[in-house]
């Protein structure tokens, strides 16, 4: 499979998990009533846990930690704390995903267009 299919193969993947998730947080909303905190605190040892999964599978990488990655975790971290803790219990989850979901792309866009050129 070429660079390019593998790359649009695994870009449909994405999207498509990325637009699950939410309905994986929904029944614990719903039929526990958990704290928000405790969602998020969930959603990211998920994340955590999945992301040393993916470290395993190119051991020829480096493994470094920099301040530009810890930065970025941390954002990304409050942007989901802010989703699921406010957003979500205001708007629900499919308008709380959406409305997100399209600035995340429209600030990405930003960053990659006007400050990283």
């Amino acid at each position: 499979m070429g660079s390019a299919t593998a790359g649009y193969l695994f870009a449909i993947a994405s999207t498509f998990l990325a637009g699950s998730w939410q309905a994986a947080v929904k029944p614990s909303i719903q039929r526990h009533h958990l704290h928000p905190g405790i969602l998020i605190l969930q959603y990211m040892l998920g994340f955590a846990a999945t992301s040393w999964l993916a470290l395993l599978t190119d051991l020829q990488t480096p493994f470094v930690f920099t301040a530009w990655g810890i930065l970025s975790g941390a954002l990304f971290n409050s942007s989901m704390a802010l989703n699921m803790a406010v957003a979500f219990p205001t708007l629900g989850i499919a308008v709380g995903s959406a409305i997100a979901s399209s600035v995340a792309v429209l600030t990405a866009l930003f960053w990659s267009a006007v400050v990283f050129e």
